[in-house]
């Protein structure tokens, strides 16, 4: 990355709170941008965990705010795995001792964004392809851009939270 010159990069482990604790030490803002759906079966409580510890070793360090970058869902429905991790995860860092921002983004679209490379290989690959009737599902898409815009100023943002208020990318 052509930026990588002017970053410190720390590898550690999300399961290690004093390892998290030394590496957060005088960093203001933790943007945990973490899902772990990868891991396997058992995925949603290992996230759950991995913000605890997280949101644990940010108070530890006096990080000044925490802002997270979830999923977005329809309210009072029955939500997948991947939505409820999602959910719980905020709520781990909106219950935390840290100011926190968290916001609920719907399909994220711009080049190089997990779901835009697949839009792209599909349509570069098969010039017909049958779908579920899942894909009639009507999703709110927010390009990669304006995510970076709200992630960059929830930094800034004065004062704590207090209140759940909702934005065009979310909820903070």
């Amino acid at each position: 990355m052509p930026w990588l010159g002017k970053v410190e990069v720390i590898e550690s482990s999300l399961d290690d709170g004093g390892a998290l604790e030394q590496a957060l030490a005088g960093v203001d803002v933790l943007y945990y941008l973490v899902h772990s759906m990868a891991s396997g079966a058992g995925f949603e409580s290992k996230e759950k965990a991995m913000a605890e510890t997280a949101a644990r070793a940010a108070a530890a360090a006096s990080v000044g705010r925490i802002v997270y970058l979830g999923g977005l869902h329809p309210a009072n429905v029955e939500l997948s795995t991947h939505m409820r991790s999602r959910e719980a995860v905020g709520k781990v860092f909106l219950d935390s001792a840290v100011d926190s921002v968290v916001f609920q983004a719907g399909v994220v679209i711009g080049s190089g964004s997990a779901s835009f490379e697949m839009i792209r290989h599909l349509s570069e690959t098969l010039p017909l392809m049958p779908a579920p009737s899942w894909v009639r599902n009507q999703i709110e898409a927010i390009a990669v851009r304006d995510v970076l815009h709200y992630l960059v100023g929830a930094a800034s943002l004065d004062g704590p939270s207090t209140a759940p208020s909702t934005s065009a990318a979310g909820r903070s």
